[in-house]
This record gives structure tokens, sequence and C-alpha cells, in this order.
């Protein structure tokens, strides 16, 4: 189990964000990375249901404030059927670098999994 916990930790370094520029006189794309940090990860006796709490951590900086919403979460290898997210948007005031987030997740079939990517629209 611990190895399963290190494999998703450092799976979960990699939360890929895209986010469009919107603002009066932005053009074009702006690609951003938020990092993440796996704090606990609980399969359930079944392989049915996945429980993982996680640190957001905002690197735009505090001057700036970044909303996700949409979340959505893939995991390597098994088929979601559904999420709930506590809480389901994020919205990083000014000065909030972090942000507590839990995940309830269930699987279509029983499954290991051995890693996961969140994925989020970004304003």
């Amino acid at each position: 189990m611990y190895s399963f916990i290190k494999l998703l930790f450092l799976s979960s370094l990699s939360l890929v964000i895209l986010a469009c520029g919107g603002a009066s006189g932005a053009t074009g794309s702006v690609n951003a990375s938020l990092g993440v940090e796996t704090q606990k990860s609980q399969l359930n006796s079944n392989k049915n249901r996945l429980n993982i709490d996680f640190i957001l951590k905002n690197d735009y900086g505090q001057s700036v404030e970044v909303e996700l919403s949409d979340l959505t979460i893939d995991i390597t290898p098994c088929s979601v059927q559904s999420v709930n997210y506590t809480p389901n948007e994020i919205h990083f005031q000014k000065g909030t670098t972090e942000v507590a987030v839990s995940a309830s997740v269930n699987f279509v079939d029983s499954c290991t999994p051995t890693g996961y990517q969140l994925k989020a629209r970004i304003f």
C-alpha cells in the first residue's frame, strides 16, 4: 500500500491546466500549471472506490486570483463512474496559495489505481 501511495504522489505532480486569455488586451493562449500534493489516498476493500485528499498550490503568485471549475480526474488504468469533489470549484483569492481538496471516486469495476491526473478549466 505504501508503494501505491508513493506512486500516486509521484504521478500527481503533473497537474496540467490550460488557460485561455480572456481579459481585455490579452491575446493568444496561456499555458499554466498548478502544483498538486497528495495528502492521503485510500482504496476500499472492494477496490471500487478511492478517496483522495490533496493540496492544490497556486504558482501564479499572491497578487493573482485564480478560479478552477469543471474539475475532472483520470485514474490509470480505471474507468471512473462518478466523482464528488469537496469543494467542487476552487477559487484562489489574492494571497491564497494553497487549497485543500477531497475527491471521492467511484469506479465502474474493481480496479487498482496506479496514478491520476486532474484537469480543470481555469479563469
